[in-house]
């Protein structure tokens, strides 16, 4: 019999996406793995709402927009000043910025087909979307990639959502927790205030991001209403 993914959870595949990003963290597509692999569509019902009364969420669901189309363009990225969201953005795609720009499209079309078959395209879209804003939330918080950072960024990312059950909420908990051999109990008061500075701010998945590129990081952290993150900056700078 053919199992409805949209009704039933796949913890067997989230704990194996976990077992391989505790063994590189460096691979963070297992992230978006484990993340959809614990998400059902009945979870997207709410935020899905609120998604499509926006204008950015109407443009994304029903005029097939990809902020990275707009926002990743590379040439226009490299006239920003240095201290501009857009400049801060590049730093953070690294060397091959093309490259890791269209390995996130990929990561997001990917998990839209084999994890959301079924779902209102809607949702889809929205999910997608969630996933292409992670690094662009990355750079807004100043985390960077180690499992730490990765664990403010998606406890920031949850709290911005008011889902039934909190998929990568529980995955930035675990990963909090996985880093107590180093950290001791110093790990969950970090992401506890990501959680929380979350709730406070603009939910960044509703905004049009390519006007704020060219402006400093901090006049868009400003406008965001995104406070600092105290407690791993002391740890991490």
């Amino acid at each position: 019999m053919q199992v409805d993914f949209r009704m039933k959870r796949r913890y067997g595949k989230a704990a194996k996406a976990f077992w391989k990003l505790y063994r590189n963290n460096e691979d963070t597509s297992q992230v978006f793995i484990f993340i959809t692999s614990l998400t059902l569509e009945s979870d997207y019902d709410k935020c899905t709402e609120d998604f499509l009364a926006t204008e950015i969420g109407q443009e994304i669901a029903y005029n097939g927009l990809n902020v990275l189309d707009k926002v990743a363009d590379i040439e226009y990225l490299e006239t920003l000043p240095k201290n501009s969201f857009g400049a801060k953005y590049l730093e953070f795609l690294g060397d091959n910025p093309k490259t890791n720009t269209d390995k996130l499209k990929k990561i997001a079309i990917k998990e839209g087909k084999d994890t959301m078959d079924g779902w209102p395209d809607e949702k889809i879209k929205l999910a997608q979307h969630r996933t292409i804003c992670h690094d662009f939330m990355h750079v807004l918080l100043g985390t960077g990639t180690s499992t730490m950072g990765e664990a403010c960024t998606l406890a920031f990312n949850e709290a911005q959502i008011n889902q039934r059950f909190n998929a990568s909420l529980i995955l930035s908990f675990v990963i909090t927790a996985s880093t107590m051999e180093k950290l001791g109990f110093k790990g969950f008061p970090m992401w506890w205030e990501a959680y929380k500075k979350g709730k406070k701010c603009k939910w960044i998945c509703t905004e049009d991001l390519y006007p704020l590129l060219a402006l400093d990081i901090e006049e868009v952290r400003e406008y965001l209403g995104i406070l600092p993150l105290n407690k791993y900056k002391a740890r991490y700078g």
